[in-house]
């Protein structure tokens, strides 16, 4: 899963945030695709009804968490789980192993997008991220970032050069 560009968006007074278009686009390529090749590897054989069911259930959940002062990350379920099934598990984790699994975990809220396309953000994320109204969401890759529209904007044409 790639998602690539940037939206200018705002957060509205319930605290939600619509997904943009083009990256609920680039999400549900990547679903078809990974249904597709599911189906390939069974020989032609489908998922049963229940199964996409499922799948298409989860393809709504998002994971969102802040990042203080820099906004907020999200990531399709799926993939939060793809990489958080990477961290190997232990029943004694050190004390610094358990101050990462506490941030990243703790702080980490799975959101459901509702029938408008939209992420309703819990408040003390907004607050912790130090996000106001007008924000941008940007494609990074396996993520999405939503960030100061103002910063972003400001920082554009250093961003284009530094790549020039």
């Amino acid at each position: 899963m790639i998602f690539t560009g940037f939206s200018e968006l705002t957060v509205d007074s319930k605290q939600r945030l619509a997904l943009p278009s083009k990256f609920r686009a680039q999400f549900d390529l990547e679903f078809a695709a990974q249904l597709d090749e599911e189906r390939r590897q069974r020989g032609g054989m489908g998922l049963d009804a229940q199964e996409i069911e499922r799948r298409q259930r989860e393809a709504k959940v998002w994971c969102v968490s802040p990042v203080a002062g820099r906004g907020l990350v999200l990531l399709p379920l799926s993939i939060f789980r793809k990489l958080a099934s990477r961290r190997e598990g232990t029943l004694t984790p050190s004390r610094e192993r358990q101050e990462e699994d506490n941030s990243l975990f703790g702080l980490t809220e799975q959101i459901e997008l509702d029938s408008a396309g939209r992420l309703t953000i819990p408040k003390w994320q907004l607050e912790q991220s130090g996000l106001g109204a007008e924000v941008v969401m940007v494609g990074s890759g396996s993520r999405l970032e939503v960030k100061d529209r103002g910063t972003w904007m400001g920082e554009l044409r250093d961003r284009c050069l530094r790549r020039g």
